[in-house]
């Protein structure tokens, strides 16, 4: 899987850190405890912890608009409902990452 970096150039609040990323609205999911237990995180792990996520969704919306009519698209939109999700933190032991091992933990273990 390519990792893509979502952050965005943006004019920050003098008070901002000059490093601070920004990232577009939706980019940020909040966790409340029953999922956070789900996920099977016993300990929360401090800001600014690196993870592994992987997820599934479906898209639940596309669009593009052009409010102007003059032929060229000048809004696009893609929601993404999220449906399944799986998370590591550094203190976890390294997941497999063959296609092999990817595909048991998508879909489960092969019948037959």
């Amino acid at each position: 899987m390519d990792m893509v970096d979502m952050s965005r150039e943006m004019e920050a609040p003098a008070e901002v850190e000059p490093k601070a990323q920004c990232y577009p609205y939706g980019l940020t999911l909040n966790l409340d405890a029953e999922a956070i237990e789900a996920l099977g995180i016993t300990a929360l792990p401090t800001a600014g912890t690196q993870f592994h996520l992987e997820a599934f969704g479906v898209i639940t919306m596309a669009s593009t608009s052009d409010p102007d009519a003059d032929g060229d698209v000048d809004h696009v939109n893609l929601t993404l409902q999220l449906t399944h999700m799986g998370f590591e933190h550094e203190a976890s032991p390294e997941m497999k990452d063959t296609d092999s091992d990817r595909a048991t933990r998508l879909y489960g273990p092969r019948e037959g």
